[in-house]
């Protein structure tokens, strides 16, 4: 896929309900590329938000990740697998946060794939012993579908373009562009940029 240009994403943007970056990751990122970070105000602003603490414990403490020994509070995560771990799973829960309640059945269904997604990813890395870091891999995992999300929102004939593709064995990005002149990935991508998620990451998601 193309890295869409600016005025590409200017046309989009207004089309699709994206979820806006949320203020605590603007926080968090702020707090943590300070010269002297402390931890324990980074995980202030974590307990401050509602289900995320527990959220990415889950994520570090699952079968997926592997890790010898539970860790029990998010100052221990960032002590013992860094503050760039730390956020990139704060990101990608914070992010998925924002469509896993949603009153839309399909967007749910496709939240919840795009989290197995996510550690699979997060499985694989740790028994292949990656270099890449496990929660740059969790995090790609959890946005590479998000524009599925944007098009199920915005379109009620949108399940059936998906079974289409599955019955007749055909690509669902051609029947995404047939259909709304824009596929997933370039949401995708539009999406993870918005979110600040680096630019090399994005052009993985896309």
């Amino acid at each position: 896929m193309q890295v869409p240009n600016q005025d590409t994403i200017k046309l989009v943007i207004p089309r699709f309900d994206i979820k806006p970056l949320v203020e605590p990751v603007k926080q968090l990122q702020t707090l943590i590329n300070a010269s002297d970070p402390h931890i324990d105000e980074i995980a202030r602003v974590i307990n401050q938000q509602e289900g995320l603490s527990n959220a990415i414990l889950t994520v570090v403490n699952s079968p997926f990740y592997q890790n010898k020994e539970p860790l029990e509070d998010v100052a221990t995560i960032a002590n013992k697998l860094g503050l760039n771990t730390l956020f990139g799973f704060c990101s990608a829960a914070l992010f998925t946060q924002q469509y896993a309640n949603s009153n839309n059945d399909l967007v749910k269904a496709l939240c919840s794939d795009s989290v197995d997604i996510a550690n699979a990813m997060l499985f694989i890395s740790k028994k292949t012993k990656s270099d890449i870091p496990s929660s740059i891999l969790y995090t790609i995992g959890a946005f590479h579908n998000c524009g599925m999300f944007l098009l199920a929102q915005k379109y009620d004939d949108y399940e059936a373009v998906l079974k289409e593709a599955m019955l007749n064995r055909d690509n669902s990005v051609r029947l995404e562009q047939q259909h709304y002149g824009i596929e997933h990935p370039t949401l995708a991508y539009i999406t993870a940029a918005l979110w600040n998620i680096p630019a090399n990451m994005c052009q993985l998601i896309l």
